[in-house]
């Protein structure tokens, strides 16, 4: 092995003095390739697109709305590729209302190459088209001005702009880089009062980026009008009476398209002169993704974004960074490319849905590497889960041993198997069978996930969990009295990687590890229903890196640890904290007040607790404080006239259940903080289970 190690670095070296004596430059492949989307147009003729009435008149009044402040107003329009942006930007591009209220009209395509030199020539040319459209008068512009540099190139968009009020559609706008659009924009704000510039893309953030005002998020379409989108694809015109029974069977297709209209467009192409009933079952019964398309059609049009033709979304070149900040970076991107809906950002987790189509696209792209509830896997499989109760545990024990270089198992065995080394994510979850966990489990040293919640019969964690040195995520439910460190093995207290822990459902539970302190990377602690637990381990105030800290339905609990000054530099990272159904607690720690980095502190069901504790107006960091169902604690904390008043006047966002604080206390935080308005948004809670709706899949 040695001789063959030398032999490649030779090569390498070899290499390396090729690429100086040919004076080769080494090129940075981060950067995706550039793939150009179709060029667009601006004709359209208006009976060929279904369904946007609605959306067109209401786009056309923020059109007119818009503008106030600004002498070019930017109306962004976005949504998923294939929901009709740019049909509805035809739509008003041509509509009278544009047409007779600009001198000007141009159209761009920009695609994903913001390129301000090749944009600036598109806006003469297209500039120059409408002119000649509006008024049938050519431009006075220089012969050959396509090969002018970018200075001759500017001069004269600027020149031919001047005093003109336009109305501009960049269509299917990609932006990396916002400083390229400020410049662009520079360079248009010549036109005349009054000019508008409508922007199509899929892109939250670009929208936010551009636009003068909130963007215009297209939704999908209705399904009668989707109905129709699609029968005018698959039939000729009028033809579809001929074939009631073929329309029903549409009616069911329809439903794969779940409003995009691209979807309707690419099914009714697919079935179009087809009468044969098999062939429209063929397409009902299988997945779009498997039909066969063009590249105009739904799938390029899903698959374009770049996020989508990357390889690795989870890898990250700084080595500082947690993994956990990626993805949730990742997260985000997805939901600024429409990837995502109803999103929802509760400080700890996310709450979102995804579309069905993406759903369904994603489920394609990864099918080769992920199976669910299926004996018949493929050995390239990574990620496997077994949750359907009918299939036979000794076919799933067989498959599990056949398996190499397995990541992800979710299954509900009474017993373990021979996993793979190579395993990262163990889901166990609600295992009602499980007493026992085997101890080669720690042998599992590049498990990230481990997840035991609901397992409600599980002695306790194997003597050696502390060998699990690549552990990040663990959920424990156990009927153990204490998880307290054995006298031999290793303990959770071991697990220097941890970053999160939820301690769920232990019923017999009378404490905690004591030597929390050692969790050093532990960023989110939960503890939930451990209905005997009456005290926090002091240990507990020594987690530096500790963010988020939920307490939830301990009924017992009376202390939440001792008094000091010894915690100062230990929670100093704490920013979020609910305290939830806690009915014996009697105070919060007088320590409360050194948590100088907390955001927001939501008590929930504590009846017990009467006084806030001294010195809260510490809190400089504290933005918002939300009581429910604590009726001592809130008649203390009322504006002005509550004694615990003055504790919490600085806050922005004070909530007692249910009822958010007067602006007259915020404008008198305003004038103390010189003058600096804090935004005024209630914290909106309904005081139930609903809060915490996202615990059970953090």
């Amino acid at each position: 092995m040695s001789h063959r190690i030398t032999d490649l670095r030779e090569r390498l070296d070899d290499v390396a003095a090729d690429r100086a004596n040919f004076n080769l430059a080494i090129i940075s492949t981060d950067r995706p390739p550039v793939v150009q989307r179709e060029m667009t147009h601006s004709f359209v003729l208006p009976s060929e697109v279904i369904g946007r009435d609605e959306d067109k008149e209401k786009f056309l009044n923020l059109l007119r709305n818009s503008g106030d402040g600004e002498s070019t107003s930017v109306v962004p329009i976005v949504g998923i590729g294939g929901l009709g942006k740019t049909a509805l930007a035809k739509l008003i591009y041509n509509d009278k209302w544009v047409v007779e209220n600009f001198h000007n009209r141009m159209w761009v395509c920009v695609s994903t190459d913001f390129d301000l030199k090749r944009l600036i020539k598109r806006l003469i040319t297209s500039a120059e088209e409408g002119a000649k459209k509006e008024s049938g008068l050519r431009l006075t512009l220089p012969a050959n001005y396509d090969h002018l540099g970018i200075e001759e190139l500017q001069t004269l968009l600027r020149s031919t702009l001047t005093d003109n009020k336009f109305f501009l559609v960049l269509d299917d706008v990609w932006l990396e880089d916002r400083s390229e659009w400020i410049e662009l924009k520079s360079l248009l704000a010549v036109g005349a009062r009054g000019s508008k510039i409508m922007v199509t893309t899929r892109v939250q953030s670009v929208a936010f980026s551009m636009g003068t005002i909130p963007p215009y998020n297209l939704g999908g379409l209705s399904q009668d009008d989707c109905l129709s989108l699609f029968l005018k694809w698959a039939f000729k015109e009028g033809e579809e009476k001929e074939y009631p029974g073929l329309i029903k069977i549409g009616k069911d297709i329809v439903t794969k398209c779940q409003g995009v209209p691209l979807a309707a467009k690419t099914l009714g192409s697919l079935l179009f002169s087809k009468f044969d009933r098999r062939d429209w079952l063929y397409v009902r019964d299988n997945e779009i993704w498997r039909l066969q398309q063009r590249q105009s059609d739904i799938l390029p049009a899903l698959r374009l974004p770049r996020f989508w033709m990357a390889q690795g979304l989870i890898q990250s070149f700084d080595e500082n960074r947690p993994i956990e900040a990626i993805g949730t970076q990742y997260i985000k991107e997805l939901l600024s490319r429409s990837f995502f809906q109803d999103f929802e950002d509760h400080k700890w987790y996310f709450q979102f849905k995804m579309h069905d189509l993406m759903h369904d696209l994603a489920s394609l792209i990864t099918e080769t590497e992920c199976c669910s509830d299926n004996l018949n896997v493929s050995k390239t499989v990574r990620h496997v889960s077994f949750c359907d109760k009918e299939l036979d545990e000794n076919e799933i024990r067989r498959v599990l041993g056949e398996l190499n270089n397995i990541r992800t198992i979710c299954h509900s065995l009474e017993e373990g198997v021979g996993w793979d080394q190579h395993l990262r994510y163990l889901d166990l979850t609600h295992n009602k069978r499980l007493n026992k966990l085997p101890n080669s489990v720690c042998k599992l040293y590049n498990l990230q996930a481990l997840l035991l919640e609901g397992c409600d019969r599980l002695e306790g964690l194997p003597k050696d969990i502390g060998d699990l040195i690549n552990l990040r995520d663990l959920k424990i439910t156990a009927t153990q009295r204490s998880l307290s460190e054995r006298v031999t093995g290793k303990g959770i207290s071991c697990l220097e990687s941890l970053r999160y822990l939820n301690i769920c459902y232990c019923k017999n539970l009378e404490c905690l590890p004591s030597e929390l302190q050692r969790l050093t990377a532990l960023r989110t602690l939960i503890i939930v229903d451990c209905s005997n637990l009456e005290t926090r381990p002091p240990s507990m105030k020594q987690l530096p890196a500790l963010e988020t800290l939920i307490i939830q339905d301990c009924a017992s609990l009376n202390s939440m640890g001792g008094n000091g000054e010894d915690h100062i530099q230990g929670l100093k990272n704490l920013r979020y904290v609910l305290i939830y159904k806690l009915p014996k607690l009697v105070g919060l720690p007088e320590w409360t007040h050194n948590l100088t980095s907390l955001e927001t502190l939501n008590i929930v069901g504590c009846p017990q607790l009467s006084a806030l504790p001294h010195h809260m107006e510490r809190l400089t960091a504290l933005e918002t404080l939300s009581i429910w169902q604590c009726p001592h604690l809130i008649q203390r904390c009322k504006q002005r006239t509550g004694e615990d008043w003055h504790k919490i006047a600085h806050v922005p966002h004070i909530v007692l259940d249910g009822r958010k604080e007067t602006e007259s206390a915020i404008t008198e935080n305003s004038e103390r903080c010189g003058g600096r308005h804090p935004l005024a948004q209630a914290y909106i809670s309904d005081g139930s289970r609903k809060l915490l709706s996202g615990l059970s899949c953090a």
